[in-house]
């Protein structure tokens, strides 16, 4: 489940390396090593909020279940878009069955503890696992539910 989720995110950088990060001659003589991990930009703070922005296809500022699951591939088990939807609701602050941009914040505030606006691979790597967790709980929450009723 956890690499599933990890696919579904990494597809907002896909094919976006940063400038930072290249094999370039010029960037290698001004002192950027092109493998230093910490010079990897994975993503940015616009990045992040352009991720969000995509998913809301009526443009109302929120993201609703049918646009998020639309987002994901029919491959994705029911359970994990639940428990990945009802993880970012839950990051807005508000549990109201849509995701507005306040989740981006969320989202960001964990993957980028320095915020200073750009998540590196390894803050991405370290802070990954926390966003997995938080996924994989109201997953387990759903099903427990489920369980109940």
């Amino acid at each position: 489940m956890k690499i599933l989720f990890l696919f579904g995110l990494l597809a907002v950088v896909c094919g976006q390396l940063s400038p930072v990060y290249s094999f370039e001659d010029d960037d290698t003589s001004q002192g950027v090593t092109p493998f230093d991990p910490n010079r990897f930009v994975i993503m940015t703070h616009d990045d992040v909020l352009n991720f969000f922005r995509k998913q809301d296809a009526n443009g109302d500022g929120f993201v609703s279940f049918a646009e998020y699951k639309a987002t994901r591939p029919n491959t994705v088990p029911k359970q994990i878009i639940n428990g990945e939807f009802r993880f970012y609701d839950k990051l807005d602050g508000v549990r109201d069955l849509r995701i507005s941009l306040a989740a981006a914040a969320g989202y960001e505030s964990i993957l980028d503890p320095n915020g200073d606006g750009v998540i590196s691979y390894v803050e991405y790597v370290q802070n990954m696992p926390r966003v997995e967790d938080g996924v994989i709980k109201e997953i387990n929450s759903t099903c427990d539910w489920m369980k109940l009723s």
